[in-house]
């Protein structure tokens, strides 16, 4: 490493554990939420949302057999069970691998990975004992809305906002000529 290249932050062991032990807080408020609406809002799925902060959030009852927005809900239950329950489940469990063995991993990277894991925990349970996520929120301004979504998804997506920027700050080295040794030789050609 370069000495005028600044360093980037990154966990010790101490707040690795820390963040980690958040993780199953984050699963439980997801899995609070949803336990309301299944106990508050499913009895009333067939009435309009409850609409709150002059429409701008609502609460409606929704039960999800595809990924976010529905995605892959008209797959057969064999096909959701390998894509969303062994596949995620074996995504989840790389992520959960890395977080806990990567020593000098970035804090931004950290703490991206950990929100996606949670979320995707709490997503997770609900596929393993329903069959199907619960969602009940849906934000937007008159017409324009969002899908029905739940706060494991609000987990993904903003692991997934921070991931992005971590990216985008961070961009790794390309391997083409640019990056090739130069030769210090008087024969080199310079043009």
């Amino acid at each position: 490493m370069r000495e005028d290249s600044p360093t980037k932050p990154t966990f010790d062991l101490r707040a690795k554990l820390l963040l980690l032990a958040w993780i199953p807080l984050l699963v439980a408020v997801d899995q609070y939420s949803k336990a309301f609406a299944v106990s508050d809002l499913e009895p009333r799925r067939h009435l309009p949302p409850i609409s709150l902060l002059a429409d701008t959030l609502r609460l409606q009852y929704a039960e999800n057999f595809g990924a976010f927005g529905s995605l892959g809900a008209g797959l057969s239950e064999t096909q959701r069970f390998w894509l969303f329950t062994v596949v995620n489940g074996t995504l989840l469990a790389g992520v959960c691998g890395f977080l806990i063995t990567h020593r000098n991993i970035e804090g931004q990277l950290f703490i991206s990975l950990a929100l996606i894991l949670a979320g995707g925990i709490g997503n997770a349970i609900d596929r393993m004992t329903k069959g199907y996520v619960v969602d009940f929120l849906n934000v937007g301004i008159g017409w324009l809305r969002t899908h029905i979504f739940n706060v494991a998804d609000m987990y993904i997506l903003l692991g997934t906002a921070i991931l992005f920027l971590h990216w985008i700050r961070n961009p790794q080295p390309s391997n083409d000529s640019a990056t090739a040794p130069q030769s210090n030789t008087p024969y080199a050609s310079s043009v």
